[in-house]
């Protein structure tokens, strides 16, 4: 009963999040693509729900800074091989700050 409450309470979320983020850009204001194949269609940083469209994990804007909202997605999805914020995708140093904070650990540097 609860899980299914709390499914129908993130798919509110995403649903709301996902017209939001249409608003900003067609792929989302944030994009977060996972190193390791996505096993969740949607998943929740703090107050953000982030949805997965074609292995990439989009989310309209948030209240949070660039750096920030990449390092929660680390944390909760693991290492990441590309982060964009409107379009614009970290460097390599940036990502690698990020994925200093990535669930099992970072992943290989970036050429």
């Amino acid at each position: 009963m609860i899980r299914s409450m709390i499914a129908a309470a993130l798919t509110s979320a995403a649903l709301l999040g996902a017209s939001g983020a249409s608003a900003q850009t067609a792929g989302g204001y944030f994009t977060a693509t996972p190193v390791a194949p996505a096993t969740k269609d949607i998943v929740m940083t703090r107050d953000t729900p982030w949805n997965l469209r074609d292995g990439v994990y989009v989310t309209g804007k948030a209240p949070l800074r660039e750096m920030v909202a990449c390092q929660m997605m680390a944390r909760t999805v693991g290492a990441l091989s590309a982060f964009a914020v409107e379009g614009k995708a970290f460097d390599g140093a940036a990502l690698g700050e990020c994925n200093s904070k990535a669930k099992g650990g970072k992943a290989p540097a970036a050429n």
